[in-house]
């Protein structure tokens, strides 16, 4: 008997053709279900095209489903290069310390007021060290 579809010799009694793998059909077999078929109303002029149509959705159905291990993959891919990343983010800016302003260290001139027996006053100017901030404020150091 030979392949119906790649014309190669198949031993009879075989389901499959070992060559292409196409289903064996005996011709007394393939009459029979094109009456089936017929008797359904699902038989066109090729009379096998339902029936391979229907194979085919079923392959197609069973080739969509996505086994456990690709969803488990998927996850974890979701989980590590997206949720991971943004939450890290989210989680630093919150714990971060503020921005701590630098001083800039700097001379200032300060004028001294004494008063002195006697009720006469003296002002001295004197230069002194410190740590002046962004906003203008000063802290003298000690001395």
């Amino acid at each position: 008997m030979k392949c119906a579809n790649c014309k190669n010799e198949i031993a009879s009694g075989e389901n499959f053709c070992g060559f292409c793998g196409m289903e064996n059909i005996d011709v007394n077999e393939k009459s029979s279900i094109l009456e089936e078929l017929k008797m359904k109303g699902e038989s066109n002029d090729n009379g096998m095209v339902l029936k391979i149509k229907n194979m085919e959705e079923q392959t197609n159905e069973v080739t969509d489903k996505k086994s456990p291990f690709e969803k488990f993959f998927i996850l974890i891919f979701l989980a590590v290069f997206i949720v991971i990343p943004i939450g890290w983010s989210i989680w630093y800016d919150a714990t971060k310390p503020p921005d701590i302003p630098r001083c800039k260290e700097t001379q200032k001139k300060k004028q001294v007021i004494t008063k002195l027996d006697g009720g006469t006053t003296s002002v001295t100017t004197e230069t002194v060290n410190g740590c002046e901030y962004p906003d203008g404020s000063f802290i003298e150091y000690p001395n």
